[in-house]
């Protein structure tokens, strides 16, 4: 674990300075990428929408976890999933029905500890990859692969995002 910040109004102005980055920058890309390796049966933009969200918001909890413990992990994700539900509702979206899903999804996934392993069946990117891949059944074997990875580089880019950002101390070389 490193030794990022732990003054809680630090970690709510990080998570308040993160959270619209993610939701106009990282999710709309993220929407694209998975739509591309779905795209032989892509899924409606409302469900691209939600599945990028809960991977960002599954790898974001992770990425906390590991780099800052249970205690500044709870305080960080409590602040973005507050801002989150107040740009769903201002999206019209149902927040509660979006909040069930999302736990649901914490206790479905958090049997999995690694995001992607080799090889990379049983991890959490292959699950997250084949749960949304075989809900569109004329995608290819394929798709559930590269969702895999797609996952882990997210999970990437977030670690790194979130060091350069000064939420995780820096990596030591």
């Amino acid at each position: 674990m490193s030794s990022a910040p732990v003054d809680k109004l630090q970690l709510i102005e990080h998570a308040r300075t993160v959270t619209p980055a993610l939701m106009t920058e990282g999710v709309p890309v993220l929407v694209r990428s998975i739509a591309k390796a779905l795209e032989e049966d892509v899924p409606p933009e409302e469900v691209l929408f939600f599945e990028a969200i809960i991977l960002t918001l599954q790898l974001l909890d992770r990425a906390l976890f590991v780099h800052l413990g249970p205690v500044n992990r709870d305080i960080f994700m409590d602040t973005v999933l507050e801002l989150i539900a107040d740009g769903l509702t201002r999206l019209d979206i149902d927040v509660e029905g979006f909040r069930q899903s999302y736990n649901d999804r914490l206790r479905e996934y958090s049997q999995y500890r690694e995001i992607i392993t080799q090889p990379p069946k049983g991890s959490f990117g292959w699950e997250w990859g084949k749960r949304l891949a075989l809900q569109y059944p004329r995608n290819s074997a394929v798709s559930i692969p590269l969702l895999g990875v797609l996952a882990s580089e997210q999970y990437i880019v977030l670690v790194k995002t979130l060091r350069e950002l000064g939420v995780f101390a820096p990596e030591v070389q």
